[in-house]
């Protein structure tokens, strides 16, 4: 009695700390605990209960781990091992389960220098297109744009995420990405970056009170952010460079420095500055061919109050 008694306090204890999880393909419990499993040791027995369309299957591993595996995700769960398995395993052995590819991406990219640019480069995108509502995305995809051509859809974090996974095919590109991230080191030697000179970037148009802007933003391979804008006007050029510090002109186009949220804005202010100073001209105009009319009137006036006194 002694003996049995122990027996199910034993058993009665492994039931209790047993792990016990649901596989679900792309979730990554099981993979964890796998992983954690295969960290102890290579080899575990195993017992498989199978299941029906409507159980799911229980894979039991020793007394540690009891997996639930619905029969529509048996293949997906017999992936997981390098060996197989199937309803017969009794015994297998396993290596660590690898993370995927976009887990073990935004683990190293989290921590990159790169990445922070990345939303300071987003950051200055959108107050550009506040500031200038009637913007439109025009960068197009060639060799001599970003690597990436963000369009303002989603977070251009997420962008360079999904551009990666497609771009990185073969094992060799991922671990070459992996590795620059982890290191956190340049992003240039990786193979789908080669033939771009920056990594991520865009090209906007704008137009505001009657003047055509373009905005480009950059982030380079050397982590920096850089800024430049097109102004199809010569007037408001010239209020640019007079009215907004920091920016370098070079003929109309200008290279914005430090602090480009601000010079954002103050190039709005600028542009309204030269819309007014534009109507003030104009008004200032009016009231000069005004004058002279009302001067040419009189004279005209005079000329003929002098023509009737003459001929009386």
């Amino acid at each position: 009695m002694y003996d049995l008694a122990t027996i199910l306090e034993q058993k009665q204890n492994e039931a209790t700390t047993m792990d016990a999880i649901s596989f679900i393909p792309g979730q990554l419990g099981v993979v964890q605990a796998l992983n954690n499993l295969s960290k102890e040791k290579p080899d575990w027995d195993i017992e498989i209960l199978e299941g029906d369309d409507d159980n799911p299957s229980t894979v039991t591993f020793g007394d540690r781990l009891k997996v639930s595996v619905p029969k529509k995700h048996w293949g997906a769960f017999s992936t997981l091992f390098r060996e197989g398995m199937d309803s017969k395993t009794k015994n297998i052995r396993f290596y660590p389960v690898e993370e995927s590819f976009g887990v073990l991406l935004r683990k190293a990219t989290r921590f990159h220098p790169v990445l922070s640019k990345m939303k300071v480069f987003e950051k200055t995108v959108k107050t550009w297109i506040r500031a200038f509502p009637n913007s439109k995305f025009v960068t197009k995809s060639n060799s001599s744009v970003p690597s990436i051509c963000w369009n303002g859809r989603r977070s251009v974090v997420q962008q360079f995420m999904a551009f990666a996974q497609k771009e990185c095919k073969d094992r060799g590109s991922r671990e070459i990405l992996l590795q620059a991230l982890s290191e956190k080191s340049s992003l240039s030697p990786t193979l789908f970056f080669r033939k771009h000179e920056s990594i991520v970037g865009c090209r906007i148009a704008s137009v505001y009170e009657g003047t055509s802007l373009v905005f480009e933003a950059t982030v380079g391979f050397d982590g920096n952010c850089s800024y430049t804008l097109v102004v199809d006007d010569k007037e408001v050029c010239d209020v640019i460079e007079e009215s907004v510090r920091g920016p370098i002109r070079i003929g109309n186009v200008f290279t914005l420095h430090r602090n480009p949220l601000l010079q954002i804005q103050a190039v709005k202010n600028a542009v309204d500055e030269s819309v007014d100073i534009e109507e003030a001209a104009k008004a200032k105009a009016l009231a000069e061919a005004k004058a002279a009319l009302e001067e040419k009137k009189k004279k005209e006036s005079k000329k003929n109050d002098s023509s009737k006194s003459n001929r009386s």
